[in-house]
């Protein structure tokens, strides 16, 4: 057995006659340096969104342009500014339909013959209907650009609207609206719509429609709504990446060629009216025993070109514009209540509506709503922190560069632009105008976020909903009762 090593020394100590010397202390080591982790925000130098070239390209009214000769892609819209907001009289759903029917075959092909045509180019066609608008769309490769246009051509001018292919198409569209009716954040958006708007308001509806608007469309209603509202000579023509000016003219003149003169007046790009509380203060769609609350505030916003929208996108990236906006730090990161917690601005040709909100654990919902109206005053009282507004800055800016990035990414925001009845410079504009804002314009723009006028929307277990509400002393009137599709609930 070994000595034990204190016992030992004190022996060996005693034999010499010597006081043991003490081991020296070990010197730590130093610590190591560990290069900073934390993410780095980039400075806020203007970006200038590039500005697309506008050409004469008949037979189209108008037509941008953004050539990227070193990419060999081309995306192209064709952008026409009806969508479904012009939905006429009660079609509500039509303008959605018609898109989708507009893949469905064109020319001398059907849908499955189309699609095969597509592909063999390498070439994505699709058509979508907005609120304001409609587009149809073709991405490929710069060197198919003169047949894929031709496919293209036909979609835009020579649907077919088989009736087969319509009854089959309706079937599949019903089906997606009656299964909307399970998914409670869509539900608080059709019924916050028709609570804040009223049905027969443009932006009071879901642009796919309503289970029984669409169940009274027929195959006439798309025809007819294709013929006034897909018009090339109303139509704006955009165009990214490997192209010229002259290439593109003779490539369309002789894809859009056949075009026949369409009959009547174009089509007024107007903006629907601003929206109305048309059901008071606050909304409830029952779903007795729901294990979460859908939580949605909304008002009317401002237009994308309002004098005032520059400093307004600033506090909104602050408020619930990002993953460490104020909202979602606060509802998610700290309290733990919901997986996001957003809010955004309209993007409308008209007065669209400002939404905030989150989906939240049933049982903190009082909770969750408390907070939501704390941060909405919050900010509307004083305005985002200096390094907060620096932060928005730089990071909508990291956004614009994003936007334009790539070719299909800058077709669809020129588009947008276009459908919206925006100046082609329209971006490079508004981000000057983000970059110029003072601290004091942002701090009074910030007044916007006061939740007063709020049209507050639950979706959720109702007698959960109001019992909660009433202990956290939030007191939001007596509630309206809503279905699913916006309907006064019975």
């Amino acid at each position: 057995m070994r000595a034990a090593p204190v016992l030992l020394a004190l022996l060996l100590g005693c034999g010499s006659g010597e006081a043991p010397t003490p081991a020296p202390e070990p010197t730590p080591a130093p610590a190591p340096v560990l290069p900073d982790a934390r993410p780095v925000i980039p400075g806020s130098e203007p970006y200038a969104p590039p500005i697309p070239a506008q050409l004469e390209l008949p037979p189209f009214a108008a037509a941008r342009v953004l050539e990227r000769p070193t990419l060999d892609l081309v995306s192209v819209r064709v952008v026409v500014p009806r969508g479904a907001a012009d939905d006429p009289g009660d079609d509500w759903g039509v303008a959605a339909l018609t898109a989708e029917m507009m893949e469905q075959g064109a020319g001398d092909m059907d849908g499955f013959a189309l699609s095969l045509a597509a592909e063999r180019l390498g070439a994505d066609i699709a058509v979508v209907a907005r609120r304001d608008y409609s587009l149809a769309t073709l991405d490929v490769v710069a060197s198919q650009l003169g047949p894929a246009l031709r496919l293209l051509a036909d979609v835009v001018l020579r649907p077919r609207f088989d009736a087969d292919e319509w009854e089959r198409t309706k079937g599949l569209w019903l089906e997606d609206l009656a299964a909307r009716a399970f998914e409670p954040r869509s539900v608080a958006g059709v019924a916050g719509d028709v609570a804040l708007y009223g049905s027969g308001h443009g932006y009071g509806r879901p642009v796919d429609g309503f289970l029984q608007s669409v169940r009274g469309l027929k195959r006439e209603d798309v025809v007819a709504f294709h013929r006034s509202a897909w018009r090339v000579d109303d139509a704006t023509f955009v165009a990214v990446g490997k192209v010229t000016a002259a290439g593109l003219r003779k490539a369309v003149a002789e894809a859009f060629s056949d075009v026949p003169l369409p009959d009547g007046p174009r089509s007024a790009q107007g903006s629907p009216r601003a929206p109305t509380k048309a059901w008071g203060r606050f909304v409830i769609v029952d779903r007795p025993k729901s294990p979460q609350t859908v939580l949605r505030l909304a008002w009317p916003g401002p237009t994308m070109d309002a004098d005032d929208r520059a400093p307004l996108d600033l506090v909104d990236f602050v408020l619930g514009g990002s993953f460490t906006s104020r909202l979602n730090s606060n509802l998610r990161e700290d309290k733990g209540y919901t997986y996001g917690a957003r809010s955004r601005l309209p993007t409308t040709r008209g007065a669209g509506a400002f939404v905030a909100g989150a989906a939240v654990q049933a049982e903190v919902t009082g909770k969750a709503m408390k907070e939501l109206l704390a941060e909405l005053e919050g900010i509307a009282k004083t305005g985002p922190t200096v390094e907060e507004t620096a932060k928005a800055r730089a990071s909508l800016r990291n956004d614009d560069v994003q936007a334009y990035e790539t070719v299909a990414g800058a077709a669809d925001r020129v588009a947008l632009l276009a459908g919206l009845g925006l100046p082609a410079r329209f971006d490079a504009d508004h981000a000057a105008a983000r970059s110029r804002q003072t601290p004091e314009a942002v701090a009074e723009a910030a007044r916007f976020f006061f939740p007063d006028r709020a049209l507050v929307v639950a979706v959720g277990d109702k007698a959960a909903i109001l019992e909660q509400l009433a202990e956290e002393g939030i007191d939001l009137g007596e509630p309206r009762m809503s279905d699913a599709e916006g309907d006064p609930a019975k």
